[in-house]
């Protein structure tokens, strides 16, 4: 008998003996050394199933992180059942303590946990070849200190547990663990199918809980303490002597102050005496003695007996007639032998920093507060997709009620017919993620707050990001031009038949405003072959109600959802992207997705009179180069925008050339009107009216002022008439060499108002 090695369970047989399939075939092969690097010991037979002991030969490398040997043997025993994976042993007395070990009765043999997926996805193609490779396998890479990946947890698993606790993701980290109060719920309490919840008890409900958690902490350890599964407390108790902890002196502690604390409130008192209690033990680990905590082992006990049986049985009490005194002294034999503890495996609760980086995003890239303006189909899908990846929505802005038509697009459920749509998507939204930060409703129209004007203006004022997704020109502008804050608005819409997408973001420096980001977007819409269509009509609008404007459009979900997810990504790559951005994502027939994206152009502004012009380098660069390329010749063009009579604001988009009947002259130029008209037409309908005809524009010669000449004056007679028969205000430019550009709105007087390109 070799003493380096423990001797397997059962009796030993013959290999003929052997009842289950896969113990007959791992024996057959390794028997007829069909099996490379692998040597068989022997058989046994323990109770009803077959144990095979081998040997099997490890690649090492030079540099060893763990003790694993050149040579390791191991038993591994099947069940006739065959319902889990095949319990593989390390029989070598001193196997170290390494990552991926199952945690049993018994110390030793260690157990080895080969495998993360269930055992139902690998069955099929178990296979004994396969299975002694992942054997050598799992020794070589935990030899190398590489089988464990960052992701997993640095304990043992928990082999046998009977259940899952779910913890507050910040239990390990708080400076008041120890004193922290939780509150646990029950989802379910079957036998080995328990689900707990353990959450904060802020002292609002009563406690009326059948489970009480006491959260007890060891000092730093270099190596883990729990190396095999504790079947009492006192048998947790000497594991935790060995790291200079007495647990059962903390536990008598704990569980005096929670009952004290509870006095005067006899019913409270009867229930925490009652419940059974969990033991959360923090195990915090060191790489050197004395060092830095790189790790804390978490470990969660359930115990099969009352606070009250617990308390006696450690010596905390002495029970008399049904009522508790307090012992003066532990007495010695009170050491917990007769409570019996069960495993849970721990969990943590979905924090935000925790679902960035399950996202694939830096945690320190998600704080910063969002404010929504919309929550209706595309609004409410990226919402929730933007909180699944750990972003902060601090505020959801809407005013509309969730309707039954809303459910065949919108992310709320059926419960939430009737109500405000920001109000339930709070509620969800909070139930997704654990967080100290709760989104909060404001149930208003945001240009029409009316009572919530200044919540909805201190909600705006203290946002680091406002997203526009309420599908409405009007409360784009009011966001990029109307709202008292500093943070950096993003847009984002559908157009009427659901194909795209378009997102629409300023730079954190709001250089590239809002409203200007839409007029190029306009223009793109103009001169690129990718966005053609953008405006089609929905001809699948569908009535849901009596009222004339109770009218929606048939959009697939599957579009809306596509959008949502698209939304939420764009969304979580422009928060961390400084610079402005602008692009759409067009929907195929075929369910393909393009992308085109859109370059933003440095915005040019001016205060002219009492209007604002608006307009960007790329229409400025446009009227330079016809200028130039008419030389010495004047040349011009009618100017394409639109006007925002509120707000006395001006944007010049684009510019439609010369047409071919002009006279262009090197001191005179007269406009023609050839194909002008069907021109500008067309333009309407592209945009769906959001760009007109606003303005003329011409060109001066070289080294000739920007100044009005008579004729010019003349000109802006005849403009300022016609223009006035819409209501809009006469404006004409005039660009000159020197990147020279004059502009008068309203009125003409021989000056200067030159655009401040310099600025740009």
């Amino acid at each position: 008998m070799d003493e380096r090695f423990l001797d397997a369970s059962g009796a030993t047989v013959k290999a003929s003996e052997l009842c289950t399939f896969k113990g007959q075939e791992l024996c057959r092969l390794l028997s007829n050394e069909q099996i490379d690097f692998a040597t068989l010991m022997e058989c046994r037979r323990d109770g009803e199933d077959d144990v095979v002991v081998f040997e099997v030969e490890v690649e090492l490398g030079q540099l060893k992180v763990h003790p694993i040997h050149s040579v390791e043997r191991l038993a591994v025993k099947f069940t006739p059942a065959d319902e889990s994976f095949p319990e593989t042993l390390a029989l070598r007395r001193d196997f170290p303590v390494v990552p991926h070990l199952n945690l049993r009765f018994a110390e030793f043999p260690r157990s080895l946990c080969l495998n993360e997926q269930p055992y139902e996805e690998l069955k099929h193609q178990w296979t004994a070849p396969k299975y002694v490779e992942r054997v050598r396998t799992w020794l070589a890479l935990t030899a190398k200190g590489k089988l464990h990946d960052d992701d997993q947890p640095l304990e043992p698993l928990l082999w046998g547990n009977v259940g899952q606790l779910v913890l507050p993701s910040d239990i390990l980290t708080r400076d008041d663990r120890s004193a922290r109060k939780l509150r646990v719920s029950a989802t379910s309490v079957e036998p080995l199918d328990m689900f707990l919840v353990a959450e904060d008890d802020d002292g609002t409900t009563d406690f009326g809980l059948p489970f009480v958690p006491v959260f007890l902490s060891c000092p730093a350890q270099t190596h883990g303490v729990i190396r095999f599964r504790p079947r009492n407390l006192e048998k947790l108790s000497e594991l935790t002597n060995s790291a200079e902890f007495d647990l059962l002196s903390a536990l008598r502690h704990h569980i005096e102050t929670w009952k004290e604390s509870l006095s005067g409130n006899e019913e409270a008192t009867n229930n925490f005496l009652n419940s059974s209690l969990i033991i959360l033990l923090a195990m915090p680990k060191t790489r050197v003695a004395g060092g830095k905590t790189e790790s804390t082992d978490l470990w969660a006990f359930l115990t099969g007996a009352s606070v009250r049986s617990i308390g006696v049985d450690i010596g905390l009490w002495m029970e008399i007639a049904g009522s508790l005194g307090k012992e003066p002294s532990p007495p010695e034999d009170k050491t917990g032998s007769h409570i019996e503890l069960d495993l849970l495996n721990p969990r943590f609760s979905l924090s935000a920093p925790s679902a960035a980086k399950l996202n694939g995003w830096k945690a320190d890239e998600t704080n910063l507060n969002i404010a929504a303006i919309g929550a209706g189909a595309l609004g409410s899908q990226i919402l929730v997709n933007a909180k699944r990846m750990g972003l902060t929505i601090d505020t959801i802005v809407d005013d509309d009620r969730l309707l039954p038509h809303n459910l065949a697009r919108h992310a709320l459920p059926g419960s939430a017919v009737g109500y405000r749509k920001a109000e339930s998507m709070c509620v969800l939204l909070n139930d997704l993620l654990e967080s100290d930060e709760s989104s909060t409703a404001i149930a208003a129209n945001v240009l029409k707050p009316g009572d919530h004007r200044e919540t909805v203006e201190k909600a705006l004022s203290k946002a680091d990001i406002i997203v526009d997704m309420s599908a409405s020109v009007a409360v784009a502008r009011a966001l990029a031009s109307d709202a008292r804050s500093n943070a950096r608005r993003i847009s984002v819409f559908v157009n009427p038949t659901g194909t795209d997408l378009v997102v629409l973001a300023e730079d954190t420096e709001r250089k590239c405003p809002l409203d200007m980001l839409e007029m190029q977007f306009y223009r793109a819409l103009l001169n690129r072959d990718d966005l053609v269509g953008h405006f089609a009509p929905n001809d699948g609008r569908q009535r849901y109600g009596q009222s004339c404007r109770d009218v929606t459009s048939r959009i697939p979900q599957d579009s809306m959802a596509v959008h949502g997810g698209i939304g939420a990504r764009a969304l979580r790559k422009i928060v961390s992207d400084p610079a402005a951005r602008a692009a759409v994502w067009r929907v195929q027939d075929d369910s393909a997705v393009s992308r085109i994206e859109l370059t933003p152009s440095p915005v040019v502004e001016r205060q002219i009179s009492d209007w604002t012009i608006k307009l960007d380098s790329t229409v400025v660069e446009r009227m330079q180069r016809l200028r130039e390329s008419k030389l010495p010749n004047e040349t011009g063009g009618v100017l394409i925008g639109s006007f925002d009579m509120h707000r006395r604001i001006a944007y010049i988009v684009d510019t439609i050339p010369s047409p071919p009947d002009s006279d262009e002259w090197p001191t005179l130029y007269i406009r023609g009107s050839m194909g002008l008209r069907r021109k500008v037409e067309s333009i309407v309908e592209q945009t769906d009216g959001a760009l007109h005809y606003v303005g003329e524009w011409h060109s001066h010669p070289d080294k000739c002022s920007t100044m009005p000449s008579t004729d010019d004056m003349k000109v802006f007679a005849w403009l300022t008439e016609r223009m006035q028969q819409d209501g809009f205000p006469g404006l004409m430019m005039i660009v000159g060499d020197q990147d020279q550009l004059n502009c008068f709105i309203g009125k003409i007087m021989p000056i200067e108002n030159l655009i401040p390109l310099l600025q740009t």
